[in-house]
């Protein structure tokens, strides 16, 4: 038996070792990437451009009932005696219109009048009063005032502004629009050419009540 001392046999395993080590490619270190992302822009909104028409327009100030509003330049502003349609006497008020030239689709006539309502009543209680009024006086087809009253009326919010608009009149279509406030009623009429309000006074008339200003 041929015996292989140990320490022959660990140097031949050694250099076994040695020769596989090397026969292997180091490993590379890889090349260390960083992701940057592009960022993406944020829309660029552009803001509509508002324009306020009635910013030129002139200011009537009332001392005694303590209110303010607005009014094109163009019409004649006077202080009259209106039929305030809500009762059965006369009261003073304001009326506006532009000069009577045509277009007469822009022609319009703006009332106010305000009355002292020392219990504060609400517009609509105030309404619906009125409209018994006239059916203890009418008959048909007169009558139809009240129904005409009833099928368009519909709450109305405008700046300063709370009550409610309707059609008035047996053959014409004025609008009316009624706010209580402060103990005073204050009722408003646009009409039109012939008693038939436009679009163009709806407009102008939504105009005016968004700049109505209490001034107490």
């Amino acid at each position: 038996m041929i015996i292989v001392p140990l320490a022959f046999v660990l140097g031949i395993v050694a250099i076994f070792l040695y020769f596989q080590l090397k026969s292997k490619p180091a490993p590379q270190p890889q090349p260390t990437t960083t992701s940057q992302s592009t960022p993406t822009p944020a829309p660029v909104t552009k803001a509509t451009p508002t324009t306020d028409e009635t910013a030129s327009w002139k200011t009537y100030k009332d001392p005694n009932y303590n209110f303010t509003f607005k009014y094109p330049n163009e019409t004649g502003l006077a202080k009259t005696t209106l039929y305030s349609m809500l009762s059965k006497s006369e009261s003073s008020g304001l009326e506006i219109s532009p000069p009577r030239i045509e277009p007469f689709d822009n022609w319009y006539s703006f009332g106010l009048v305000v009355k002292d309502n020392p219990q504060n009543t609400d517009a609509n209680t105030i309404i619906n009063n009125y409209m018994e009024e006239i059916k203890k006086d009418c008959t048909p087809p007169a009558c139809d005032v009240p129904k005409k009253i009833t099928d368009t009326l519909k709450p109305y919010k405008n700046g300063e502004i709370d009550g409610y608009i309707f059609n008035f009149g047996a053959e014409t279509n004025s609008r009316m629009v009624v706010s209580a406030k402060n103990n005073k009623t204050y009722i408003f009429r646009m009409t039109g050419d012939n008693g038939q309000v436009t679009d163009f006074g709806l407009k102008v008339l939504d105009q005016i009540l968004s700049r109505f200003k209490f001034t107490k």
